[in-house]
């Protein structure tokens, strides 16, 4: 990887193409990956510790500080490919100056030491290897200009330290543009710092190293032996990523080193911070290896202290245990001396590395304590990385399961996507599951809330599609679908069902692992996938699960809406059936008809094989089949039904439907005579009632296996049933309607001829004595005295009035009867209302104003006129009647083929209720009991049957105390007769008041 990043960075024209790439990238808009390509480099995570292995040997082999700040800054841009790498030391003062580096042509080291003095001090600060990655917002500034430049990136500063003494930093940065620094590179030069600290303070770094050369001899003697520890452990590291492995090799090494035989002890532990325990990887006790079980770090104890201080805890004395509240470890004794250093990762403590004496105190020093932390280094680092390797191996591994997962599941999915029959669904999970699991022996099943059992709707027996009957509601099918749990059994199968009550299926083996999955529908568990291996034990585990829990939720979901699907088509066929049914009802009253419909309908909606509608004889006591459709339609109709025989006769009787799903065991069956017998017959009947009262009983039947009725199917024929009690009465009220007609009609036509024949019988008489009386008062003006004159005034008033209310009963006989004609003729409507209004002024009071207004532009209107004259004359008798005070006026207009005559007033007005019966026969604007207005009530009710009569209409508007307008409204040509000559418009005379 290093090797790849120099040839990036280090060649200048490497460099030149790299930033052109990039930049011509971004303005073509090419995808990231394709854009930043060069730096999808492929790294053995074992070369690079493989070479530090030897670092120490090649340090130790160079003779002048020189060489070694040259090679310690040559090895770190060799293993880590840094853009810019330097070799930093600090005076006495903690002034840093550069000893060595290698930048980029062109840049002065001086200013890239200023810009990174903060990351110096931090790294002064913690002591530890620090890891700078690009910040976010600069980042995203670079990312959207396409490229970076100048000191951005990624940085790795690691100290220098020897004998606990901060010597100085080797810094390495690198653009975005060739790459990101990892935690690996992080640990190369972390390692490397290392070495090369221990290389410089050998050599002589320190002030007065000559001085020291005799004394340091033993020390270095010491060191070489350190290293060459270090080495060996560290070759071994290099060449291990097994996690446990690199416990074992260190743990096995320190106590070869450190001479652990009866009377030591020592341990390597692991902090697992998500559980917060601590586990014992690698411990021994007397030469013993224990095993230990984890346990939670103890409050104010050894391992908090590493955590706040990150530094080495020795004990020499059994006092200094009381320090950190320390217990041993059960079965284990107290040793005389201590020694525990903690194990550093990305600046977390993950671990200890301790030792222990139990003969001496005092029995561990500098020496022994610097090489335990070197290795404890060494070890944070290997581990880390093989914690990191069995991560990735772990999620590779993970990652290609879920990818054959989703294949899997993407599959099924868009198989199902496409169905929406059950069956059909069934049928491709099944098989899709068997090429998945490789499996033989696959079933599906399903609990019929209607039977009670299991039945088997998919089911493969070693390979081979079988049938099997339903079974039991027990075992495996009963625990699954009530708990809605998955269950797996792995081994002793034996001891399983017979505790669990399993029974092997007739025709089927029993398995050695099975696995079952719960088939829900809502909150509901309806069935389950079962699948069984035949061969061997702990056949399945949590990814065979996972799968087959989501293959069955997809299955789940598509029987969902395949249900859906179903109850959508079947409540549209229910509903077209009502609808049409609905129409019948509505189109026809012929009962037959209708009830003939009503059972084709039940028949093809349910899909039966026979429907029947029975109406009642001999007063409900026996049912006679009046509509039947089907195979046995005319055995059904021969047949009766008594009142509480057979099922049907039950029905009746209880007046409450049923459903009878295995008709051939009910006890109540009665045979119809001419039918067969079905294995499996099955009859959904409801009864007709009105009112809690029984006018029929409808029935279908439907034969063959897992055709059972359901509960929605009784709501639906009892939907028909109340349609066919509809029809039944609709037909029963026509009959009685057309009955009570024909009585009305003839009593209608009898009262007519009576009041048309007594009227003209008394208007004869009736006429003789106004001729009589009116001769005498004539000839009386002479001969009798004022008073008799008044009285023979008074009797021929009063036979006028009677001989107007005779003529009165005779236009409402006539319009009754049908038998008032229609004279029309050409007249002038303007002279008629001129006539009218002539009339019609004596009637009006001296208070009251009395106004016309005619149309001059009216053509000769033909029609009835003398009718017309009659229906004038009530409106304006009736305004003359009503207005005390205020005006009368009566206007002619007219608008296309239309005119209309209004005779307004302001009377007395009415109200809302009466404006609502004033046309009625006998009906009054005074209807109250004392009455000042006389008359009968029937004018206005007669001129609106006038009104219709000659193809026109007389309406109102009024109000209390505001008045009244009646509005005549008639077409000018009555019976569609030509239009008088435009040229025939008669001048009427100018308005009179």
């Amino acid at each position: 990887m290093g090797l790849r990043r120099n040839a990036l960075n280090k060649v200048e024209v490497n460099r030149e193409l790299v930033q052109y790439w990039v930049k011509d990238g971004v303005k073509r808009k090419l995808p990231k990956e394709r854009l930043f390509a060069h730096l999808n480099i492929e790294s053995n995570l074992r070369e690079p510790f493989q070479r530090l292995s030897n670092t120490s040997l090649r340090l130790n082999s160079l003779k002048t500080i020189r060489d070694i700040q040259t090679f310690l800054v040559n090895e770190a841009t060799e293993l880590s490919g840094g853009e810019r790498v330097m070799l930093i030391l600090e005076k006495e003062s903690s002034e840093a100056y550069i000893a060595d580096s290698i930048l980029p042509r062109g840049e002065d080291a001086s200013a890239v030491l200023a810009s990174i003095k903060d990351y110096l001090a931090q790294t002064r600060l913690t002591r530890t290897v620090q890891l700078i990655l690009p910040d976010e917002k600069k980042s995203a500034k670079k990312k959207k200009s396409g490229f970076s430049s100048g000191l951005g990136g990624s940085r790795i500063i690691a100290p220098l330290i020897a004998q606990s003494q901060l010597l100085g930093y080797l810094y390495a940065d690198m653009d975005a543009l060739y790459g990101t620094f990892d935690n690996v590179d992080r640990n190369m030069l972390g390692m490397l710092a290392n070495h090369g600290a221990a290389a410089l303070d050998n050599v002589g770094l320190l002030e007065g190293l000559e001085q020291k050369v005799e004394e340091r001899t033993t020390q270095l003697q010491e060191r070489v032996v350190e290293l060459q520890i270090i080495n060996s452990i560290q070759q071994g590291l290099a060449a291990e990523l097994d996690f446990q492995t690199i416990v074992d090799l260190v743990g096995d090494k320190l106590r070869e080193v450190f001479d652990i035989s009866n009377m030591g002890d020592m341990g390597i532990r692991w902090y697992d911070e998500k559980t917060n325990l601590i586990h014992s990887l690698y411990e021994y006790e007397h030469g013993k290896r224990l095993v230990v079980e984890p346990l939670p770090p103890l409050p104010n104890g050894i391992f908090e202290a590493h955590q706040k201080t990150r530094q080495p805890i020795v004990f020499n004395s059994f006092a200094d245990y009381q320090k950190y509240n320390a217990t041993l470890i059960a079965d284990t004794d107290l040793s005389k001396s201590f020694v525990s250093v903690p194990i550093v990762s990305k600046d977390r403590v993950v671990g200890t590395v301790s030792l222990e004496n139990f003969e001496r105190e005092n029995a561990y020093g500098e020496s022994e304590l610097r090489l335990l932390t070197t290795i404890a280094a060494s070890l944070g680092t290997a581990l880390e990385n093989a914690r990191l390797f069995d991560e990735t191996q772990r999620l590779l591994k993970i990652t290609e399961e879920r990818a054959a997962e989703l294949a899997i599941i993407n599959s099924v999915q868009r198989g199902l996507a496409s169905k929406l029959d059950m069956q059909a669904i069934y049928e491709l999970v099944g098989d899709k599951l068997c090429d998945v699991f490789d499996s033989q022996d696959l079933d599906i099943r399903l609990l019929n809330p209607q039977s009670g059992l299991v039945d088997f709707v998919y089911i493969r027996e070693h390979g081979k599609r079988i049938q099997v009957d339903p079974a039991a509601f027990i075992g495996v099918s009963k625990r699954v679908i009530e708990s809605q749990q998955p269950l797996i059994v792995n081994e002793n199968m034996m001891q399983f069902s017979q505790e669990s009550g399993l029974i092997v299926i007739p025709g089927t083996d029993m398995e050695k692992s099975l696995m079952a999955v719960p088939i829900t529908a809502g909150n509901k568990a309806i069935g389950l996938v079962y699948i069984g291996n035949y061969e061997k034990e702990h056949a399945f585990g949590e990814s065979e699960l996972r799968l087959l829990q989501t293959v069955t939720n997809a299955m789940s979901v598509a029987l969902e809406n395949a249900r859906l699907f179903d109850e959508i088509q079947r409540r549209e066929r229910e509903n077209i059936a009502l609808l049409d049914i609905s129409r019948d009802i509505s189109s026809t009253l012929e009962t037959s008809t209708v009830l003939e419909g009503i059972a084709t309908h039940a028949k093809n909606v349910l899909n039966g094989e026979l429907s029947g509608l029975f109406l009642p004889e001999e007063q409900g006591q026996m049912f006679r089949a009046i509509a039947a459709v089907g195979d046995e339609a005319e055995n059904l109709k021969d047949e009766t039904i008594n009142l509480g025989e057979g099922i049907l006769g039950n029905i009746a009787k209880n007046k409450i439907g049923e459903i009878i799903n295995n008709v051939n065991n009910d006890s109540r069956a009665i045979q119809i005579a001419g039918t067969g017998i079905n294995l499996d017959e099955h009859l959904l009947a409801v009864p007709l009632l009105a009112n809690d009262e029984l006018v029929g009983l409808m029935a279908v039947w439907r034969n063959g296996k897992n055709k059972e009725f359901l509960e929605n199917e009784l709501h639906f024929l009892n939907g028909l049933a109340r349609q066919a009690v509809i029809a039944v009465q609709n037909a029963k009220l026509f009959d009685e309607a057309q009955e009570a007609r024909a009585i009305a009609e003839h009593a209608n036509q009898a009262k007519s001829a009576f009041l048309a024949t007594m009227s003209h019988e008394l208007r004869t008489p009736l006429n003789a004595i106004i001729g009589f009386t009116r001769i005498v008062r004539k000839k009386a003006d002479d001969v009798l005295e004022d008073k008799q004159k008044d009285n023979l005034d008074k009797v021929l008033s009063s036979a006028e009035h009677l001989l107007g209310l005779i003529n009165t009963v005779l236009d409402i006989a006539k319009i009754e009867a049908g038998k008032m004609d229609v004279v029309a003729s050409n007249f002038s409507i303007n002279a008629l209302v001129d006539q009218c209004f002539n009339t019609a002024q004596p009637l009006v009071k001296s208070t009251v104003k009395f106004e016309k207004q005619n149309d001059i532009t009216l053509p000769l209107i033909y029609s009835d006129q003398n009718k017309i004259k009659q229906i004038i004359l009530n409106l304006l008798s009736n305004a003359a009647k009503f207005t005390h005070q205020g005006e009368i006026k009566i206007s002619l207009t007219h608008a296309d083929s239309i005119f209309k005559i209004d005779v307004s007033d302001t009377g007395i007005g009415m109200n809302a209720e009466a404006l609502s019966k004033i046309f009625e026969e006998f009906q009054q604007a005074d209807s109250s009991t004392t009455r000042k207005y006389g008359g009968t009530g029937l004018g206005l009710s007669i001129s609106r049957n006038l009104a219709h009569l000659l193809g026109g209409d007389l309406t109102v508007v009024s109000e209390v105390d505001q008045g009244s307008t009646f509005t005549l409204t008639l077409p000018i040509q009555f019976a569609d007769k030509k239009s008088a000559s435009s040229s025939d418009i008669q001048i009427d005379s100018a308005p009179q008041k």
